[in-house]
């Protein structure tokens, strides 16, 4: 029996990592793309050295693996290059999560927890997509607290990004996080029951 594949997404700093480990919890199967995103960058992959051919030797380390702050700021602060880094890696993800996805057959539901899901394309092997969404300003404080760093290049990643009405155009369940954690949490657990009810109709 093969899983309903579904699409964990959203706004950067909006709470999609509480989300996933409801989900989790719940005992549905997640897929952490950003964990495949850096498996796909090792050192020695052919990934890392279509980046290095495109970006130049600079963004790799004395020990050849991505300096990722470097990249980030480099991609979200121009639009072109985020599309031709995107254009390198996603084909990579793609693979590693089909790989994945056949791993899982025996499960009911299968999440790719994904905050590039529409991006990458990878929205086309989903029967349903959930987004998180947040007002900006409590994302920006979350991103600065969680990642540590400024409040420009927080804001940086969120205006690369889709805005909210996007993910709730393209979603059939979206959960937000304007509240406090217990809410948040109230909110994954609820989905993740109509999640396995939807999986039992296939």
């Amino acid at each position: 029996m093969k899983p309903l594949i579904v699409g964990l997404t959203g706004q950067t700093g909006a709470g999609k990592t509480t989300v996933s480990r409801c989900f989790r919890a719940a005992g549905l199967a997640v897929i952490d793309c950003d964990l495949v995103a850096r498996e796909v960058v090792e050192v020695g992959s052919p990934c890392l050295e279509e980046i290095r051919a495109a970006f130049g030797p600079e963004m790799l380390d004395e020990n050849g693996a991505l300096r990722r702050r470097e990249m980030a700021r480099l991609v979200f602060g121009d639009p072109e290059k985020k599309r031709q880094y995107e254009a390198i890696i996603f084909p990579h993800i793609t693979v590693a999560l089909e790989r994945e996805i056949a791993r899982l057959e025996n499960r009911a539901v299968a999440v790719l927890d994904a905050p590039t899901l529409f991006e990458s394309g990878a929205d086309s092997m989903c029967r349903c997509i959930v987004s998180v969404v947040a007002p900006e300003e409590l994302r920006v404080k979350r991103i600065v607290e969680r990642d540590g760093i400024d409040r420009e290049l927080a804001l940086l990643r969120i205006r690369a990004q889709h805005e909210e009405a996007f993910f709730r155009g393209r979603s059939r369940f979206v959960i937000d996080n304007g509240g406090d954690l217990e809410a948040l949490e109230q909110a994954a657990r609820q989905t993740a029951e109509e999640l396995l009810a939807l999986a039992r109709l296939f």
